[in-house]
């Protein structure tokens, strides 16, 4: 019995539920319908849509890429630690070993001043007054490798490195590092700009196409409400337009961004190689996608309801309700 009552209560929501449905799936595919109907008009709104969110996306994409990049590069930024006078060889050490446990720096050598003095003699033609000195010049030195290589993280660990005893002095060439951010955070920055740009005009193009779509609707739209229809009802296949116009733009989007992105990586890998390096251009894979498709989504319903806002008011403001 109780097993029968149950069956007939899903029997009822069933019954009740799929009329509700049924409107929705059949609202949701004449909304495709009447994008197909009107290919050109529906090919340049979502053409819009499409580069207004996968140029930006290309900004920001590369300015994450090179930012992200920054921290694989082969010839790493080297704080070079010069230690006291009278520091030994085995202290040196003992101090390496302790700048190497800090959670910020990823590698560190000891070079001592015969190994300084060694190297100074390969790469230079001075090894010939070194002999006429007393006695070796060169310092120990200790080389750190930091995990980050953002400018102001760089320069904390310089500034703790130069504050522990037996340091003489630690210090680094940041200029290149610093300019080198400066112009990827630019291009970044230049993206996230054109993103809100670009999106606001879009909500605006999807709104008046949403706009002239319920105008040209009007006298069906009155009928409607004078038979008692429901302004949700007559609201929900205009945001299934938008829907349809934001996946659209977003598919446009992710083809005109791969493209790009495909066609810069064979240029970008063989300057990478150039400079010895195994840097590579991140497409942004599935995730990226994701998010061009949900952002066209989310902008074209967003379009749609500012348009629905602006005219349904205008067709019958005493009978549409926005509650």
């Amino acid at each position: 019995m109780i097993n029968q009552k149950k069956s007939k209560g899903g029997t009822q929501i069933f019954r009740r539920l799929k009329p509700f449905v049924f409107s929705h799936v059949t609202e949701f595919k004449g909304a495709l319908v009447e994008i197909i109907r009107k290919p050109l008009s529906s090919f340049v709104t979502i053409s819009l849509i499409g580069i207004s969110i996968g140029l930006p996306s290309i900004f920001v994409i590369i300015g994450e890429n090179f930012l992200s990049g920054l921290d694989r590069i082969d010839q790493s930024v080297k704080i070079n630690v010069f230690l006291e006078e009278g520091i030994s060889i085995s202290e040196g050490l003992a101090l390496s070993r302790e700048i190497q446990n800090q959670l910020d720096v990823s590698m560190v050598r000891f070079i001592s001043s015969e190994e300084a003095i060694k190297e100074f003699q390969k790469q230079t033609n001075l090894s010939e007054i070194l002999f006429t000195l007393d006695q070796n010049p060169l310092p120990h030195v200790v080389e750190v490798v930091p995990i980050s290589f953002e400018p102001i993280n760089v320069s904390i660990l310089v500034a703790s490195l130069n504050d522990r005893n037996g340091v003489e002095s630690a210090s680094t060439n940041l200029n290149w590092l610093e300019r080198l951010y400066g112009v990827f955070s630019i291009i970044k920055s230049v993206g996230i700009v054109f993103a809100v740009t670009f999106f606001v005009g879009l909500i605006l193009v999807v709104a008046h196409t949403i706009g002239a779509a319920i105008h040209n609707k009007a006298e069906e739209i009155n009928l409607m409400l004078l038979l008692g229809a429901t302004s949700s009802f007559i609201r929900r296949p205009f945001l299934y337009l938008g829907f349809w116009y934001g996946l659209g733009g977003g598919l446009f989007a992710n083809i005109i961004t791969q493209i790009s992105l495909l066609s810069l990586a064979n240029g970008v890998e063989r300057l990478a190689q150039s400079y010895q390096s195994s840097f590579s251009l991140d497409r942004g894979g599935s995730e990226i996608v994701f998010l061009i498709l949900l952002t066209g989504v989310s902008l074209g319903i967003m379009g749609a309801f500012l348009g629905l806002l602006k005219k349904m008011g205008e067709i019958n403001p005493k009978r549409i309700s926005y509650s």
